[in-house]
Formats: structure tokens, C-alpha cells, sequence
């Protein structure tokens, strides 16, 4: 209990320093040292690290002074998993650390299955490496391209522009190649980086295809520079950037039926993806709320991570607002389904998430809750919409599949957010009883803290990277009788360290022959010699035996509710101001006037 009260303290902390303070690797402030070897520790629990200086910023100003890339799993080993060599990487990050917005270099935050899942800013424009690279020798050709670039003519037309930024003039390719031999180089270096990473798939969740502020090109992408990154899937998602965030705040922090108006002239790029092996409709992306487009966009980088052999980048324009969105979720999904991160608990998820994917990688929590850009909360908001079984990389690598979903196991309106038509949202962010006429249990308890070994996530097959499952933990207390391997659930494992419940089932269990949703029933199963013995196994809707995967969406939905009821709490709490935070309830608003009322007399 103590030391649930001290995580609890130590997310409350974080939380406070993060909304009014933007962290830079330059600040020798303690606490944001405090937080930043935290998070190292955190990740080294289950993985091997390397750290790259980055004192004064001198990789990246808006990187953690001590830059933590996560080389290989401690526990489990891939042939794909190719250790990384901080020497080389320093040497790459010379040139390549220019090649994209405000030195923001691709860095492998993820380890999957061997697959790094890297984070970025999109592509810097040719000013931009100019200027942070001290280029000083402009000669005629390179200025007028430079003009060209930044004011393109008439002649120049569109079509020129789409092309990679070598062909901005009329001039060859060769002869602006000779113009521009260190851009060139630049981002030549970074295509490097990325292979070193074995990172072959690029995520971008710009709506433009380069960025334009006050007539300029400020950005680039690789929809832009395609020939260059030929050799890279590029898949474009055209994702809400966080101004539009501050409708989630004005809908009462509720996002559904929430679009986005596609009309603005600037907002040029288009989806695009280049395999769909989803049954999802894209052609209509831009009709989706902004549940659906999280939720899709989110599948597709889930299912890119299971079937491809390689790593996957995700960006959007300086790559601290979308991105961390989109990294943090795939933080805990995973994380729920017991695959990364097996020995943290939900407080230590929590805290490496807010730390590491948002904080210390230069998100201005102080700045976009001033503006009531409510992107930071719309992430953990988001966790009851990814719960079900169509988010699990567990249930795919086992090869199951349902339609099951959270109104499978919950029906409450959600306490702060107006009802939703999502099937998958109708859970409440703090009730987590569901009442049937078989057990009441607590979903909360559906979610045990990972350990090392004999773990909820041991108990049931898990595809590895060869194809091969694991077996069920030994120790597991009930004998199994005619049920298959595939059928010995965690609700075993969660009855099994409950022994109230298990001691007594008559006692605290109500009997019904009647199957609901979210149904724990005892079975008595009588042996030749006349004794018993008391099995718990999931009930379905049709009163037979669930599949395996029913189990693993049940934790899996219990894990990430508990993790947004922390987040929920601790963050009304630290953050619940007009400028920071959601909306005051009607009694606060009313007692806050009657106060101010009060103090002016």
C-alpha cells in the first residue's frame, strides 16, 4: 500500500512540473533529472539500453539530455534483433541529425519482437539545413534555387515542386547536386540512420505535404522527396494537428462525432496506403470522427507491426504533438496485452508514458493547456475506444479472432464525457463493477501486475517470433480436466490469487444457469472417486466455454481502464484550472462565482 501511495505521489509530481515547465536538454533543473534517470530505470528493467550524450543539445535541443535507445530485450532474443553500435550511430548523427525539423532524428522509443518503432520530426527544408549546419558559401545557383524553393514562380508549376527538393529549378539533376552536395548528403544520412534501425516503414500524420507558415516552406516530407526514400513504405495518414484539439476541450472533453474539416486549401495531403490487408473503407477517412481515424490509423500500425520484418517511424511535422499521441498508445496497448514492459505495473507504465513519450521528447503540456489544446489528455481519453480484442496483437499472434468489444463487459455513461456512439465506449472511468447474474467482480482485479515469470500473460500461448507458443505456467493451482490448453484462462490465474474467492465460491458467488456478458461461473467437476473440485472458467453469452481470447481481452480491457482511472484522477487533481485542464463541473463554476462574488464585496 505504501508503495502504491508513493507511485501515486510520483505521477502527481510529474504531472505538476510538466504543466509548467517545457523540458530542453539543456536545463539543469533536478527535478526534470529526477524524472529523466527514472525513466531510464523503467526501461532498463526489461531491456538493454544505450545512452547517448546530449548535455547541451548538441544532437537535438528538444531531446533528453541523456538520449535512451532501446537496444534488445533482456528476456527474449529475435534473429532480427540486431544490436545497435553507439559509436556508429554517434558518427551518423553528425550529418543525419540535420536532416529533419529542429534536429529531431529518428529514435528507436519501442522494441518489438526485435522491430523498433522509431519517433521523428518530418523532413527539414533546405533553409532549415542551411542555417543549422553554419552554410555559409552561397554562391549565385545556390541562392536562386534557394528563392526558387522558398517562392516558386509560375514556370515552376506544382508538379516540379512535388519532386524532391534537387529539382526546384530547371537546372539538372546533376548540376543542382553540385549546388547542394551537403543537403544531399544530409539526408542521404538519414536514410542510413533508418536502415541502421532496420526502420522501413514511414508512418506521416501531416495534413500538408511540406509545411507553409507566412508564405515559407518551413518543412519537407517524404511524400515530397519519394524518388529519394523509394526503398521505404511510405504510408500516409493525415491526422488532426493539435489545434484542433481545443473542440475536444469545448465538447466537455468528449470526442465523439467530432470531425475534422478537410476543405482548408493548405491541407493537401491525402491518405494513402499502399497494402490494405484491413477490412476498412479509406477511401472515407475524411467523413470519420475523431474516434474512428485514431482507431484505424492505429490498427493499420499494429497490424504493419505484426506482419512486416521491419521497423516502422512515426512522424508529423516537429513530431512532439501527433507523434507522442500515436507512440503512447502504442505504448499501452502493447503494454496491456502483456507483450513489452511485462514488469511494470499500471502506476510505472503510466509514469514511463507521461515522462519518456511526452515530456522529456519537448511536448509544451504549459503551452497547449493554455490554448485548451487537449491532445495530452485525448491520449489516456482514447484507451476505452482501443480496449477490445481488434487492438490485440496477443489475440492475432494466437490466430483467434471475435467481435467482442467493451460493451461486451461494461454499460455506464462516462463520468467526463457526454454519452458516445462508439460500441466501444460506454465504459465509466470509475465504475468498474459489472453486475450480472453470474459473479460481480471487479474489473481492476482483471489486471494483475506482469512479473518476470509466472505472469497473467504466462498462462496462455503466445506466438513468438518463430511461430512457437509458449506453455501454460506449471504452477497453475486448479487441475486441468476436459478443458484444452487453449481454454485455461487468466480468469484462472485472477481467481487463483483471489483465495476468498476461491475458498468459498458458494459464499460469494450468486448461482444462475443464466449466461451474460462478463460471466464467471464454478463448475463442479465430479472424479471417479467421489471428490471435487472448483474450476473457474469463462461463461459466453450462449452459455458455452469462451475461446482464449475472450480471457485475454478481458485483462487486456481491465489493464487499460485502470490505467486511465490513475490518469483521470491524478490529473483532475494536479491540473483543474480554467487555463489547465478540462472544464470546471456546474457546483465548481457556481461555487468559484459565489466566491469571487464574495471577495470584490
Amino acid at each position: 500500500m505504501e508503495n502504491v501511495k508513493e507511485e501515486i505521489l510520483q505521477i502527481q509530481k510529474l504531472l505538476k512540473y510538466f504543466s509548467i515547465t517545457t523540458y530542453v536538454a539543456s536545463t539543469t533543473d533536478v527535478v526534470a533529472h529526477e524524472i529523466l534517470t527514472r525513466c531510464i530505470n523503467l526501461l532498463e528493467v526489461d531491456y538493454n539500453i544505450i545512452k547517448l550524450p546530449n548535455n547541451d543539445g548538441n544532437l537535438s535541443f528538444h531531446y533528453p539530455s541523456t538520449i535512451p535507445l532501446i537496444d534488445s530485450e533482456k528476456r527474449t532474443s529475435y534473429e532480427d534483433n540486431q544490436a545497435l553500435d553507439e559509436r556508429e550511430i554517434l558518427e551518423l548523427l553528425q550529418s543525419a541529425k540535420l536532416a529533419r525539423c529542429r534536429q529531431r532524428f529518428p529514435v528507436p522509443v519501442i522494441k518489438f519482437r526485435g522491430k523498433n518503432i522509431c519517433r521523428s520530426a518530418t523532413l527539414a527544408s533546405i533553409p532549415e539545413i542551411c542555417y543549422r549546419s553554419g552554410f555559409q558559401e552561397l554562391n549565385l545557383n545556390n541562392l536562386l534555387a534557394l528563392k526558387e524553393f522558398l517562392y516558386p514562380s509560375e514556370d515552376t508549376g506544382t508538379d516540379t515542386l512535388n519532386k524532391n527538393f534537387d529539382e526546384v529549378t530547371s537546372s539538372t539533376k546533376e548540376e543542382l547536386s553540385q549546388n547542394w552536395p551537403h543537403c544531399n548528403n544530409v539526408r542521404n544520412q538519414d536514410i542510413k540512420l533508418l536502415k541502421m534501425f532496420n526502420t522501413m516503414t514511414i508512418i506521416d500524420l501531416m495534413v500538408e505535404k511540406r509545411k507553409c507558415k507566412y508564405g515559407l516552406y518551413v518543412s519537407s516530407s517524404e511524400k515530397v522527396d519519394s524518388e529519394r526514400f523509394s526503398d521505404f513504405k511510405i504510408v500516409s495518414f493525415p491526422y488532426p494537428g493539435c489545434e484542433f484539439f481545443t473542440k475536444f476541450h469545448d465538447k466537455l472533453l468528449s470526442a465523439d462525432k467530432l470531425k475534422f474539416d478537410w476543405d482548408h486549401p493548405s491541407y493537401d495531403a491525402t491518405l494513402s496506403v499502399p497494402e490494405n490487408t484491413l477490412n476498412i473503407q479509406w477511401e472515407g477517412y475524411k467523413d470519420w470522427d475523431l474516434i474512428t481515424i485514431t482507431q484505424n490509423y492505429l490498427k493499420y500500425i499494429l497490424r504493419s507491426l505484426q506482419e512486416e520484418s521491419s521497423g516502422i517511424l512515426i512522424h508529423c511535422i516537429s513530431g512532439w504533438d501527433r507523434t507522442p499521441l500515436f507512440i503512447s498508445l502504442l505504448r499501452l496497448s502493447l503494454w496491456a496485452d502483456g507483450l513489452i514492459h511485462q514488469s511494470l505495473d499500471e502506476y510505472q507504465i503510466i509514469y514511463l508514458t507521461i515522462g519518456y513519450d511526452w515530456m522529456l521528447f519537448g511536448h509544451h503540456l504549459a503551452n497547449r493547456l493554455h490554448k485548451k489544446e487537449e491532445i495530452f489528455y485525448f491520449c489516456f481519453y482514447m484507451l476505452k475506444f482501443i480496449a477490445s480484442d481488434d487492438f490485440s496483437l496477443r489475440i492475432l499472434s494466437n490466430g483467434h479472432g471475435s467481435n467482442l468489444s467493451l460493451d461486451s463487459w461494461a454499460s455506464a455513461s462516462d463520468m467526463l464525457s457526454a454519452p458516445s456512439t462508439h460500441s466501444s465506449s460506454k465504459s465509466d472511468s470509475h465504475i468498474d463493477e459489472v453486475n450480472g447474474n453470474g459473479m460481480d467482480i471487479n474489473l481492476s482485479s482483471l489486471s494483475p501486475i506482469p512479473s518476470p515469470a509466472g505472469s497473467c500473460q504466462d498462462t496462455s500461448p503466445i506466438s513468438g517470433a518463430d511461430g512457437e507458443s509458449s506453455k501454460s505456467s506449471p504452477d497453475t493451482p486448479f487441475k486441468k480436466r476436459q478443458l484444452q490448453a487453449s481454454t485455461e484462462t487468466c480468469a484462472k490465474r485472477v481467481a487463483s490469487d483471489h483465495g476468498s474467492v476461491a475458498s468459498s465460491p458458494r459464499s460469494s458467488l450468486r448461482s444462475s444457469k443464466h449466461s451474460l456478458p462478463l460471466s464467471i461461473r464454478v463448475r463442479n467437476d465430479s472424479s471417479g472417486s467421489g471428490t471435487s473440485s472448483s474450476s473457474f472458467t469463462l461463461v459466453g453469452f450462449s452459455g458455452s466455454l469462451e475461446p482464449e481470447n475472450m480471457a485475454s481481452a478481458k485483462t487486456r480491457i481491465g489493464r487499460l481502464r485502470k490505467v486511465r482511472n490513475i490518469f483521470t484522477d491524478n490529473y483532475l487533481k494536479m491540473i483543474r484550472n480554467e487555463t489547465f485542464g478540462p472544464p470546471k463541473t456546474i457546483i465548481e463554476h457556481t461555487f468559484s462565482f459565489i466566491c469571487d462574488t464574495l471577495c470584490k464585496q
